[in-house]
């Protein structure tokens, strides 16, 4: 799926909510639009957002767009990387 103006909505709930967007990619794979952001939370903190409020948001602007999107914290990305 395309449409104009889904990146933006995904990465101004980002903001909006305090997260930094520190690195983008973006590529297509087997025809698929994928895109992965590291995203800098500590700025949700000072705004009363939880990790979880946090992601149940960006659930909600990408259900909204009609995208599938995956949220993880790095504490589990960490965890993978060492079994």
């Amino acid at each position: 799926m395309n449409a104009t103006g889904i990146i933006a909505q995904i990465t101004g709930a980002i903001s909006d909510q305090g997260g930094d967007i520190r690195d983008i990619s973006q590529t297509l794979v087997g025809g698929f639009f994928t895109m992965i952001a590291i995203v800098d939370i500590s700025g949700l903190e000072g705004r009363g957002t939880s990790f979880q409020s946090f992601r149940e948001r960006l659930m909600e602007v990408a259900g909204d767009v009609g995208v599938d999107l995956n949220v993880m914290h790095e504490d589990i990305l960490r965890t993978m990387h060492r079994i």
